[in-house]
């Protein structure tokens, strides 16, 4: 089995786009098989939101890329819970991997796949990299400065910031409440826990959390923009679209706005109006985002099958430093 390569931008399967807005920790192909394989990557428990996450994954890639060709599913994780383990039963092109029982299958002693142990002195590298989420002791320094100063609002806002980062979304969601119980009108941490519901698969009450937002601060675009990713995610595309366009109308210089109304109006085969939302990422500068925008632009000229455009905003995204990173 190796890591996939798009044989049109040349890059790899590590942390692979999907259309949708997420990342595929790992795309492989197994050329015994004839199968691609979608392996995602968690450092806790395993449970009803990865289920359904790789499955999104899966069939996505099944629609995009595998055609014919089966995809099979690996979650590697720090075991399951009960709700994973029920939702297995319902496919049998899913399966979990223990962390340790991979460790111990390959020869490691336990804990060397921890991303907190450094490689041994053999150099063999870490099979699982650093997880993307890896703001979360300074999220928790920046929560202790600030119970130290009595905002204690604030402390349990980055309590839960950090406890997202680390993929503890139930527990964040609780750190949020608290946040929100001391300081009702607090927009942040209201954004936040719509984030954190929209990561668990509770799309509605994601939704309400945004609206609440809104009405506290209709100005807020990070609120619109979060509402916008959940209709996505939804595959609800006009009213995600909407969202993104009160976005842009109240910060036309935020990228995300841009590349999020680009990938789903790209989403919907309105490709034209895709390019345009891109270019729009791409025409503000100083931004990080920019590789990600050259990129998703790439993708939108290649299904209008311009592939000399596209393969320049390819090279353009890695010219800026596009490796699929989080």
């Amino acid at each position: 089995m190796e890591l996939y390569s798009d044989s049109t931008t040349g890059l790899t399967g590590r942390q692979f786009v999907c259309g949708y807005g997420g990342r595929i920790d790992l795309l492989c192909y197994d050329k015994s098989r004839g199968q691609y394989v979608v392996i995602e990557l968690k450092l806790v428990r395993a449970g009803q939101n990865t289920f359904g996450q790789i499955s999104g994954y899966m069939g996505w890639v099944q629609d995009r890329i595998a055609g014919n060709e089966p995809v099979m599913g690996l979650v590697v994780s720090r075991g399951v819970d009960t709700k994973f383990e029920a939702a297995l039963k319902t496919t049998n092109r899913i399966f979990p991997l223990h962390v340790e029982d991979l460790e111990e299958d390959l020869g490691f002693s336990k804990g060397y796949l921890d991303p907190k142990i450094p490689p041994r002195p053999d150099g063999i590298k870490l099979l699982i990299p650093q997880s993307p989420r890896s703001k979360g002791d300074l999220w928790l320094r920046k929560g202790d400065t600030h119970s130290r100063q009595g905002r204690y609002a604030e402390a349990w806002n980055n309590k839960g910031d950090a406890l997202y980062d680390q993929g503890k979304y139930d527990e964040a969601i609780k750190a949020y409440n608290k946040a929100i119980e001391l300081k009702p009108n607090y927009v942040a941490a209201i954004n936040s826990k719509g984030f954190a519901l929209m990561e668990f698969g509770k799309y509605d009450e994601a939704i309400k959390e945004y609206d609440t937002a809104i009405e506290i601060n209709p100005k807020s675009v990070d609120a619109w923009n979060g509402k916008g990713l959940v209709f996505s995610t939804m595959e609800k595309h006009e009213e995600a679209i909407r969202c993104y366009d009160k976005a842009v109308k109240l910060n036309p210089k935020n990228t995300t706005s841009w590349i999020c109304k680009g990938t789903a109006l790209r989403d919907q085969g309105k490709y034209d109006e895709a390019i345009k939302a891109f270019e729009k990422a791409i025409d503000i500068e100083i931004d990080p985002q920019d590789a990600d925008a050259w990129y998703n632009k790439g993708l939108a000229l290649k299904a209008l099958k311009r592939d000399t455009q596209a393969n320049a905003a390819f090279a353009k995204a890695k010219e800026l430093g596009y490796e699929g990173k989080p």
